[in-house]
């Protein structure tokens, strides 16, 4: 069975242009349908009230988890769940002044009990013993030692290195 090539190319091309009038003729009847926008512009209220049909509740809605817990077993509960944060006392980090002296090159720094990685840092700083508190604590984090720092007296010696600090910051409280 041979077809000739004149004739099988034209029936190629009759199958392509009425598939193509199949397709234009079946698009145009779908656009003639009010099909609703891909992105529809909702205003706020009736957004909620969409959400509220879902029934979905809103946080507001709530009752407070913490409602009942006192500001110790907030912050036990934060850092068992590894938070690291600035405390909301400023006041409690404050060094006296006269706990810091300079003797021989050497600062004497009181580092408060409870005190954050940040808040140590920025203790450092305040002292003038490092001078970015972002990058030490970046060294902190990268020492994974943000957990190992002690509280207490210490001395630093000026233009200690990050590691020195570190170690000296990490030792047992010393007696003063």
């Amino acid at each position: 069975m041979s077809v000739k090539k004149g004739i099988f190319f034209s029936g190629i091309g009759i199958g392509i242009i009425v598939s193509s009038l199949f397709a234009f003729f079946i698009m145009m009847g779908t656009q003639s349908k009010k099909v609703p926008p891909l992105n529809p512009t909702w205003e706020k209220e009736e957004i909620i009230a969409k959400a509220q049909e879902l029934g979905m509740i809103f946080i507001t809605e709530l009752p407070s988890a913490t409602e009942d817990w006192t500001e110790e077993e907030i912050i036990v509960k934060a850092r068992e769940l590894g938070m690291d944060f600035i405390e909301d006392h400023p006041q409690d980090n404050q060094v006296e002044e006269d706990s810091m002296e300079i003797e021989n090159n050497m600062i004497t720094v009181h580092i408060p009990s409870g005190s954050s990685a940040i808040a140590i840092s920025k203790i450092l700083t305040e002292k003038g013993i490092i001078k970015d508190p972002e990058s030490f604590y970046t060294f902190l984090l990268e020492e994974n030692a943000t957990k190992k720092l002690r509280s207490g007296q210490f001395q630093i010696p000026l233009g200690s290195t990050y590691e020195e600090i570190l170690w000296i910051l990490q030792r047992k409280e010393k007696n003063t």
